[in-house]
């Protein structure tokens, strides 16, 4: 089963890795708004929730990319269309690995802000999808479930 820490490093090493992106974070929207220590091209990566379904778990990640709109903001169309291709890159290495299922749907939209810095680009949300570790033997306490102390065990 892949942690939702190693999730956070294969994304952010995505991103990294990408010859547009120059900084990377880990912000609340709130937070990613007001914070000024980034370098654009920024790809933000946020935990938004997390769902247990059947032998599966479901993560959530609001993904957001952003760049600086020049004074005049005549290079807003020039951001999202960057930041798309961006997102595209993101998907295709995500779709393309064998440690969890990119869930291939993202309703992606585009933003302006003035306030902080002000920039534009796109935010959508991800969703990968993990095996989960159903093995009592893994369970790091043996207090918390009645465990046979010998082996093997009946079958019923």
């Amino acid at each position: 089963m892949i942690t939702l820490k190693q999730l956070y490093t294969i994304i952010e090493n995505v991103f990294l890795q990408h010859p547009e992106i120059n900084s990377v974070t880990k912000l609340s929207t709130k937070d990613y708004i007001g914070d000024r220590g980034k370098v654009y091209t920024n790809a933000n990566i946020y935990y938004v929730n997390g769902q247990v379904q059947g032998k599966y778990v479901n993560h959530n990640f609001l993904i957001t990319i952003s760049d600086r709109l020049n004074p005049v903001n005549d290079n807003e169309l020039e951001i999202f269309s960057s930041t798309l291709l961006i997102a595209e890159d993101l998907f295709t290495v995500l779709a393309d690995s064998y440690d969890f299922t990119f869930q291939k749907n993202a309703n992606i939209q585009t933003f302006s802000e003035a306030d902080g810095d002000r920039i534009a680009g796109i935010y959508f949300q991800i969703n990968l999808q993990v095996l989960r570790s159903q093995n009592l033997c893994i369970i790091p306490n043996r207090d918390i479930i009645n465990l046979p102390v010998s082996f093997p065990v009946p079958f019923i």
